[in-house]
């Protein structure tokens, strides 16, 4: 993760920005269950040097942990003071005839915690209940999950 840095152009706040690969469940779910040739999957933080940190970070060797530890320990507090945890997501997908799509959704670190709130939610009330473990994606569908982050005051945009 956190390797081929790219340019991109993303929603408000953001504007042109670094970002840069990330691990994530959609190169696994995308092409099993939209049919995709490929994903691609890529994040930046709104805080540029945090963004940056990270992609050093993933250059190290894992034999520097204690000392990459305190050093991101150290960027953090000084980025908290600088910002906030906003965070962008940026997902490109290539079909079979060689069509691309590219999509982005900006938000602040609740972006992470509620699409599992509205799984929770929606289970709660009953009218998702499955057996198993579930993605809030395959709980959802992605049409409603995106609603549901815009309804909610994220900018979810379709480039």
């Amino acid at each position: 993760g956190f390797g081929d840095r790219e340019v991109v152009d993303l929603p408000p706040p953001f504007g042109r920005r670094g970002v840069y690969n990330f691990e994530s469940s959609e190169y696994d779910l995308f092409p099993a269950l939209l049919g995709v040739a490929s994903v691609t999957v890529k994040v930046g933080f709104e805080n540029r040097l945090a963004t940056r940190a990270f992609a050093a970070m993933a250059r190290l060797s894992s034999a520097y942990g204690d000392r990459t530890a305190r050093v991101m320990t150290a960027l953090g507090r000084l980025a908290g003071k600088t910002g906030h945890e906003g965070g962008a997501v940026v997902v490109e997908l290539t079909w079979p005839d060689g069509s691309i799509r590219r999509a982005s959704l900006v938000g602040v670190q609740r972006m992470a915690a509620l699409p599992c709130a509205l799984a929770a939610a929606a289970r709660a009330a009953g009218d998702r209940v499955r057996p198993g473990a579930a993605t809030a994606y395959e709980l959802l569908g992605h049409r409603e999950l995106l609603q549901a982050m815009a309804a909610s005051g994220f900018p979810v945009t379709d480039a």
